[in-house]
């Protein structure tokens, strides 16, 4: 890990913005903080932690405080570090909670701590990996390889807390130095290996118990059919579980079980076969015997049956007989032969049946009859007015027309006479208004337009008013209207008058003219209209009156039919009623008589069974019989449930001997193949055959702290005079034991072995040094898993004399040749004079706070 800048702002004594840029230092220096006693030296050291981890360094600090007193409530307070590591460039920004006034109104809010952390994807460019608390705590540690406790044991070393890795127990020494150097990986290919090894045995104790259920449940089934051998076997077949050298033999124990229970199998399968023929001998003969005693049983029942059909036969045709001459009306000649008196009753039945359909029917035929009489009486009823419209109304409206069509030929021919003579009397005017004008125009000695005389003897006389040319045309006009007038009223009046032909019109004209006028073509479209209704209601009328009259015929003829065919009865149904009885009587007759057929035949059927069956078929006999079929029945069960009983144990024995087998061969194969796997977990955790008893992750890290302390007792040789040096020792932890992981101190001078809390002050201090700058250079030398490219020493220097002060920095001095860069923050003059970087940190003027200065950035 390398710091490259840290910056911070508003925390501690500092209210303004400070920024210290150690890449200008250059790799391998050496620089001190210096300053007054509570001048804020210490404060540095806190804003690195805090921005790193969310928390301040010294233990006796507190984060809430971190706040200078001295901003103001609208300045910010941060502290941001850019650093690196092998994962690449990161930047971390972290701001405390704090109190800070309202910017409106009174009091005072809380300003919440916030977390960003970036990272550097190219020059000047950075991405945004986390902005929550807990999530950037995660991703630091995984960047660094360390929490905050192992940072402030190797990186900084901050007042107070120097020799505290000096001091440490050897199970947090081995928890500091396993992050360190990147050793959990070995603790997990102990934990994986040791997991693989419980897994193994897992599966071991699995197949020694599938094989102790295997042998249980042989044992236990082998004990339900040959408890005999039971006690031999169990013995030898639970000590499997145990893996004995003698296995085979034990097995082909079971082996040899298995076939004894198969020979058993087929000793029981021969007896079954036995004991079955015998029992199908037994019960065939039972059969024979019952058989013969049923056909006994069945001849004497099919004798009471025949009996009973022919006494039913002989009293169903007493009873057809009584019936047949009570209804003698029926004429039923043959009076003895059911056939024949069911097929005349059928015969009869059917007729008067059809009969009854017709008469149903007789209803809708007298409905039928009705309607026609009233539709006949309603077409003659309209021929009646149609006769009355053609002889009176027609010839009054006939004669009316007539009259008024006179009356209007003689107005017309006056009209005409007139207009003629007054066109007669315009011409004449016109005329003598011509010869008046003309005499106007003669002039003496001028000859006549009119005879071409000179002379003028008697001219016309002028007229007062004359007769126009357009008058005279208008006359004539008119006259030839009123004679066209008078020729189409004339002519109308002959059309009327050839309408009346063969009308017998009234002789009173007054009546005529009272009649209501009507139009002539009417007259003629009724005339018309009337004579055609007139021939459809005639000829209507003559259908009708001749189908009711076949209707009235047929009522007739059904009413004699239904009298005829129900005597001698009262009805028809009554007729039916009688029949009926006497066609149920003539059935039972033919269903006794097949009934007595059947029984007869069912007689003789048995008679000649009987004939063909064993004479012998006593009770006795029977009951011989029966018992020695139960005997032969009882055997043949027995050998069955021998042979099922041997087949199964035969069955089950093959089977569970096949998965004893099974089940041994996988605990032998499993354990050849455990073996390895179970020795390397028990070496890597410590356990036999392990001879040092030391867990592979307890080893590497004792290896590595060996490394840690040559590498100290290496830096403390050149201090303290070379007194002393740091020694491993061995310390039990728990279960486990860590070779050389505890520490102690030998006094080279007489030999002595001390524990580190009885060095003094400077002691101490060269000693907890001389640890950290050992504990970094193994880490370098390892290339681990943390790179430590700095080191901070917070105080310790004041208790080394001059002497041994030179001692520790010319050890600081030769880290520079490594390129390692030490921080130390002390007030002793001398280191003071002899480093020249320097981060100065300076109170204010008027108690306002602090501020620093940077050396190597000012130049």
């Amino acid at each position: 890990m390398r710091i490259h800048r840290l910056t911070f702002a508003g925390l501690g004594p500092f209210a303004g913005e400070h920024s210290i840029d150690f890449d200008a230092l250059g790799d391998g220096a050496l620089f001190i903080i210096e300053g007054p006693t509570g001048a804020g030296k210490s404060t540095i050291v806190d804003a690195l932690v805090f921005a790193l981890y969310g928390d301040v360094a010294g233990s006796d600090s507190d984060k809430q405080r971190l706040r200078s007193d001295f901003a103001e409530s609208s300045d910010p307070s941060f502290a941001e570090v850019e650093f690196s590591t092998s994962r690449g460039l990161y930047r971390v920004r972290r701001t405390p909670e704090f109190e800070r006034l309202k910017r409106r109104g009174e009091g005072t809010t809380n300003e919440r701590s916030t977390t960003q952390v970036w990272q550097s994807t190219s020059p000047g460019y950075w991405e945004v990996i986390s902005t929550r608390h807990q999530e950037a705590d995660i991703e630091i540690y995984r960047i660094i390889g360390l929490d905050k406790a192992q940072f402030l044991q190797t990186v900084v070393l901050p007042q107070g807390q120097f020799a505290e890795f000096l001091h440490a127990r050897s199970t947090d020494r081995q928890v500091i130095l396993e992050k360190i150097f990147s050793t959990s990986m070995y603790r997990a290919i102990q934990q994986f290996c040791d997991q693989a090894r419980k897994s193994v045995e897992q599966r071991l104790d699995n197949a020694r118990r599938e094989v102790r259920e295997v042998v249980k449940g042989l044992l236990g089934r082998v004990g339900e059919d040959i408890p005999d051998v039971v006690d031999d076997l169990q013995e030898s077949l639970l000590a499997l579980d145990g893996e004995p050298e003698d296995a085979a033999d034990r097995l082909a124990q079971v082996d040899e079980l298995v076939k004894e229970a198969v020979q058993l199998a087929d000793q029981g399968r021969e007896r079954v076969v036995a004991t079955k023929h015998a029992m199908q001998r037994q019960q065939q003969a039972l059969d024979r015997l019952r058989q013969a005693r049923a056909m006994q049983d069945e001849l004497q029942q099919a004798t009471l049956t025949l009996d009973s059909a022919r006494a039913a036969l002989q009293s169903s045709n007493a009873d057809l007989l009584e019936i047949v001459c009570v209804h003698a009306g029926l004429g039923i000649v043959d009076q003895t032969d059911a056939a024949l008196i069911a097929e005349e009753v059928e015969r009869q039945r059917a007729a008067l049946m059809h009969l009854g359909e017709r008469a149903a029917g007789e209803p809708a035929l007298r409905e039928q009859h009705t309607r026609l009489k009233r539709e006949a009486d309603r077409a003659k009823a309209a021929l009646q007015r149609l006769l009355e419209e053609r002889t009176i109304t027609i010839p009054q409206q006939l004669a009316a027309v007539i009259a008024q069509l006179s009356k209007t030929a003689q107005q017309a021919d006056q009209q005409a006479a007139e207009a003629q003579n007054a066109e007669q009397s315009a011409l004449q005017g016109r005329l003598a208004g011509m010869a008046a004008t003309l005499a106007g125009t003669l002039q003496v000695g001028d000859p006549c337009p009119v005879c071409g005389g000179l002379d003028h003897p008697s001219p016309a006389d002028p007229m007062s008013q004359q007769v126009s040319a357009e008058e005279l045309e208008r006359a004539g006009l008119h006259r030839q209207q009123t004679q066209e007038v008078a020729g189409r009223v004339r002519a109308d009046l002959q059309a009327a008058t050839t309408v009346a032909t063969g009308i017998e019109l009234p002789g009173d004209v007054a009546d005529a003219l009272s009649a209501e006028p009507a139009q002539l073509s009417a007259i003629q479209q009724r005339l018309g209209q009337i004579d055609a209704e007139r021939s459809a209601l005639v000829a209507q009328e003559a259908q009708l009156a001749a189908d009711a009259q076949r209707c009235s015929a047929e009522l007739e003829r059904l009413s004699e039919e239904c009298r005829q065919a129900a005597q001698p009865f009262d009805s028809l149904q009554d007729r039916l009623t009688a029949l009926e009885e006497v066609r149920t009587a003539a059935q039972q007759v033919r269903q006794d008589r097949a009934h007595e057929i059947a029984a007869a035949e069912r007689h003789a059927q048995a008679v000649q069974a009987v004939s063909q069956a064993p004479p012998d078929a006593s009770d006795e006999i029977i009951q011989r019989v029966t018992e020695a079929v139960d005997l032969a029945v009882g055997e043949h069960t027995t050998a069955v449930s021998f042979a099922d009983q041997m087949q199964r144990l035969a069955d089950a024995m093959g089977t569970l001997s096949g998965q004893l087998h099974e089940a041994w061969d996988r605990l032998v194969k499993l354990r050849e193949r455990s073996a390895a796997v179970i020795r390397l977990a028990d070496v890597l955790n410590g356990r036999p055959p392990n001879r040092l008893q030391q867990p592979l992750a307890a080893f590497v890290v004792q290896q590595m702290f060996d490394e840690v302390v040559a590498a100290a007792n290496h830096r403390l040789q050149t201090m303290l005079g070379g007194r002393f040096a740091l020694i491993s020792t061995e310390e039990a932890t728990g279960r486990e034991r860590l070779h050389g992981l505890g520490l102690a101190v030998r006094d080279l001078a007489t030999e002595a072995v001390r524990k580190p809390q009885t060095l003094s002050g400077g002691e101490t201090f060269c000693a907890s040094l001389a640890l950290a700058l050992g504990l970094a250079d193994t880490v370098r030398a390892n290339a681990g898993g943390v790179e430590i490219g700095m080191l901070i020493v917070d105080e310790g220097f004041g208790s080394l004399d001059s002497a041994r002060l030179d001692d520790v920095m010319s050890e600081l001095m030769r880290l520079r040749a490594g390129g390692r860069t030490v921080g130390v923050i002390s007030h002793v003059a001398e280191m003071q004079r002899s480093i020249p970087e320097r981060i100065a940190v300076r109170p204010l003027q008027s108690g306002a706070g602090s501020s620093l200065t940077v050396s190597w950035q000012s130049a």
